[in-house]
């Protein structure tokens, strides 16, 4: 009822207002992908903060792994809610 609706309410608002870390550079390696990923692991894991995130970005072959293996890692953690992830179309 009103409880369930209200506390549904507070959790929109919640949402809305969480941080929200974007990577808008190509997946290469001298844009350093390893660091941003360490950085949004130590994010989550040391300082236990709960944010939105979107990669994007033009995808390379060369780093397509580090991209995909840390997707596969930051599915596992709670906190973080994964907006987007690939290229988007301008």
């Amino acid at each position: 009822g009103r409880i369930q609706e209200t506390q549904h309410r507070q959790q929109s608002l919640i949402e809305n207002k969480k941080l929200h870390i974007v990577w808008a550079h190509r997946w290469e390696h001298d844009k350093d992908p390893e660091l941003f990923m360490r950085v949004i692991e130590e994010l989550h894991d040391k300082f236990e903060l709960s944010f939105k995130l979107s990669v994007l970005g033009q995808q390379s072959e060369s780093v397509m792994e580090v991209f995909e293996n840390a997707r596969e890692q930051i599915l596992k953690r709670h906190r973080i809610t994964i907006l987007h992830w690939g290229e988007v179309e301008s």
